[in-house]
């Protein structure tokens, strides 16, 4: 949902001329609290998830030609898995402090989508070279997916889930390695390697907020222009915020809130609910002050959910 909102708000952005235009990539979402805890949300579908995973690509004989000609279960559990993938990866940006491209994302779904999708051409013409000249055996029953733990189905059986097809197997496997190498290779570093020991005062404002810009410069989502001195367009919705409206700055959450009360306010006009608001000057430099509104407050009057944009922060 934040990634479609945040594509939306890069769009009108765009269009009203308040941001240049920016690719929109799953990195958008990497500051998202729901993508980091991606892992831990999919933990009770894991074992789903990778035995789609490690059975994709191969046209069996046997109990998995059904999980295989089932695309409602196989393919959603793949792009689950490639989402899944990139917030461990996103994870990993984060912990090493570094900030890399979300680019190799469509191409690794494509290529499990493509390789299940033409299973029966590849085993047809590259059947014989692996040593099957017909279809896989069906090696893992579903009486042993019943009594396997999700370590079996993740690591132990991977092997014999995949039919002991290795050329397919190890494919995955090199896919995989793809957004690795750019993590390792490609990834640009956020800032020196220093130890900071700061004192016990309580933090100023400016503090604060270079802290936040700290916190959330690593991981997914590259932007080709970023500035240090000012947030473009792409960053300014990556750290989580929106132009609600002309002069209304709101975090996603806050925005999330604000569509939810769309249906009771419709019905009573004096909705109680407040909503912290960044209001946005038009002079130069920009000037951002924090207020309390409620939502039955005149300047929501005219918003509609969809009166979301990016913008350009100097």
């Amino acid at each position: 949902m934040r990634w479609g909102i945040a594509l939306l708000a890069l769009w009108r952005g765009y269009v009203y001329e308040t941001s240049d235009w920016h690719g929109c990539g799953i990195g958008i979402a990497a500051c998202s609290d729901t993508f980091a805890l991606l892992p831990i949300l999919l933990i009770l579908n894991l074992k789903q998830i990778f035995l789609c995973v490690w059975a994709s690509s191969v046209e069996y004989e046997g109990d998995l030609l059904v999980l295989c000609n089932a695309w409602y279960i196989i393919y959603p559990s793949l792009a689950q898995f490639v989402l899944l993938y990139f917030a461990v990866i996103n994870w990993l940006a984060k912990g090493f402090r570094v900030r890399m491209s979300d680019r190799t994302f469509g191409p690794v779904l494509l290529a499990f989508c493509l390789g299940h999708w033409f299973r029966q051409s590849t085993f047809l013409t590259l059947g014989p070279a692996m040593g099957f000249t017909g279809r896989a055996q069906t090696l893992f029953f579903a009486s042993s997916y019943r009594s396997a733990t999700i370590i079996d189905i993740m690591f132990t059986h991977g092997l014999l889930i995949g039919g002991n097809v290795k050329g397919i197997f190890y494919a995955k496997f090199v896919v995989l390695a793809i957004p690795l190498i750019d993590l390792v290779v490609f990834s640009d570093r956020v800032g020196p390697k220093c130890k900071f020991k700061p004192y016990r005062g309580k933090p100023c404002q400016v503090e604060t907020t270079l802290a936040i810009r700290a916190n959330y410069s690593g991981g997914l989502g590259k932007s080709s222009i970023y500035k240090p001195t000012g947030l473009n367009g792409y960053e300014f919705v990556r750290l989580g915020y929106l132009l609600y409206g002309k002069d209304n700055i709101l975090s996603f959450d806050d925005y999330y809130v604000a569509i939810s009360c769309y249906p009771s306010a419709l019905v009573n006009e004096t909705f109680n609910q407040r909503i912290l608001v960044l209001v946005k000057t038009t002079m130069r430099p920009i000037v951002i002050t924090q207020t309390m509104f409620r939502w039955s407050h005149p300047r929501f009057g005219n918003c509609w959910w969809f009166q979301v944009q990016s913008v350009d922060i100097e």
